[in-house]
């Protein structure tokens, strides 16, 4: 999946080569800061432990500074590790994780509005509610594959659009073309998954 920072520093580099300035680009990652630092001002009142020290002033600015957000963050990320640094390392991963489910540009589509294939790669990163009962509305997996997709696990026969629901967005997808037809790979990490016909053929990881 490839983040929206990703896609302003690629976007940027393209427009560098063709001589074209970056600044509406540059202006992109300061807002994408200042939304990622009004996320972390809900999160933190509601999922982080008490008692950091360190002031959080942007959180009451109507209009922060990117460059206030960012090292008023790492003032307040610095104060945790300095405590524990195994529990920082783990209440960030948990931060990062929730920011980017946040931040995902579907985040905010109504289910009904989203293909069966977004809709399903968006409740594997979710899980929600709204979206089990729209994949549900429409039928699109089994009894027999809700249990993989709830238990996040992949079987061969199963459904490719159970597939999507089960283990979400690849990191790619590989086409080859066969005899009987064309066959997916489905790259998850080290794991992969091949798909033919719309259903597993087989799949394998590195254990």
């Amino acid at each position: 999946m490839m983040t929206l920072t990703k896609q302003i520093l690629i976007s940027c580099v393209v427009f560098l080569l063709i001589g074209t300035p970056c600044v509406l680009r540059a202006e992109s990652l300061d807002q994408l800061t200042i939304e990622r630092g009004k996320f972390f001002c809900e999160w933190a009142q509601t999922s982080a432990p008490a008692g950091n020290p360190k002031p959080l002033s942007f959180c009451r600015d109507s209009a922060p500074r990117p460059q206030n957000i960012d090292e008023q963050m790492a003032n307040w990320w610095g104060y945790w590790y300095q405590q524990d640094g195994d529990a920082a390392a783990h209440l960030q991963t948990k931060f990062n994780n929730e920011w980017g489910i946040a931040s995902h540009p579907d985040s905010k589509t109504p289910p009904a509005e989203l293909v069966s294939e977004k809709l399903c790669m968006r409740f594997a990163r979710t899980h929600s509610t709204e979206d089990r009962t729209e994949i549900k509305r429409r039928k699109l997996l089994t009894a027999a594959e809700w249990a993989l997709v709830d238990a996040q696990r992949v079987r061969v026969g199963m459904s490719e659009i159970a597939l999507r629901c089960s283990f979400g967005e690849p990191d790619s997808v590989n086409r080859t073309v066969v005899t009987a037809g064309s066959q997916k790979q489905y790259v998850y990490g080290s794991s992969y998954v091949y798909v033919q016909n719309g259903h597993v053929t087989a799949f394998q990881d590195s254990r």
